[in-house]
């Protein structure tokens, strides 16, 4: 744990959220806090989901999140809603107003009851579907971009970048063997992240882990940890100079 002057805020992360068991369902898991609603979870007619993921990530049945592009403000109750469909059923209490496909269900972070548990991981789990989330007292909001800086021919880029407090990770990117990869005219530039923004205390660092794999088997890997300090902007770089990584923190 690292001693700081304070300037964080109230904030939640959402770590995961994990099926047990079948395929990633259709539907939606959103986020209100009061100030905004934001879908972190996407599977619907209008905005498939693309099996991505890597064998690491799918065979644990998290599903791949794309959000929150801010982070969730905790300065009143927050509201985690999941609306699925399909290959879903809530076992623990399935709403009556559904059909047996159906799964709908809410969670309700409540910051006016002083039973509620502030800095640690909370797990939600009925049965069918787990959620991994942390209400942290004193936080601040990550954005994270990752570049490749040196020109290839075009090609494709697979693997992971994980980003790891002491609470939990987050999953930024995850693009599968066997699935699907990411193809880039000139393999250089910004990696496309499913999610890059992190709340993360102040008393804990954040750590960015990198694991890729160009065409012909070209792997770069590595990690960098930074130490929260809002209002600045931190550049490292690992795997010999070939990845970029940039976190600001927000004020």
């Amino acid at each position: 744990m690292y001693a700081c002057d304070s300037d964080g805020q109230p904030l939640v992360e959402v770590f995961s959220v994990r099926v047990h068991g079948g395929e990633a369902p259709t539907g939606t898991v959103s986020v209100f806090d009061g100030k905004r609603g934001q879908i972190i979870y996407n599977n619907t007619p209008e905005h498939p989901h693309k099996p991505a993921a890597s064998s690491r990530h799918r065979s644990s049945g998290k599903l791949p999140l794309t959000g929150p592009y801010r982070a969730i403000s905790a300065d009143g109750c927050v509201a985690i809603v999941l609306d699925l469909q399909g290959r879903c059923q809530n076992k623990a209490a399935p709403s009556p107003s559904s059909s047996s496909s159906s799964y709908v269900s809410e969670i309700l972070v409540d910051v006016y009851d002083e039973n509620t548990r502030y800095d640690e991981a909370i797990t939600h789990d009925d049965g069918f579907l787990q959620v991994r989330y942390a209400l942290l007292s004193d936080a601040v909001e990550a954005i994270v971009e990752v570049k490749l800086l040196r020109p290839r021919a075009s090609g494709t880029v697979r693997g992971t970048v994980v980003a790891r407090t002491v609470l939990g990770e987050v999953v930024l990117f995850d693009v599968g063997e066997t699935t699907m990869s990411i193809g880039m005219q000139e393999l250089t530039g910004t990696l496309p992240l499913a999610r890059s923004v992190v709340a993360v205390q102040l008393t804990s660092l954040l750590t960015i882990e990198v694991d890729l794999r160009l065409d012909g088997d070209e792997t770069m890997s590595g990690s960098v940890a930074c130490q929260p300090k809002p209002g600045t902007k931190e550049v490292r770089g690992l795997a010999g100079g070939e990845v970029e990584v940039t976190v600001t923190w927000l004020d």
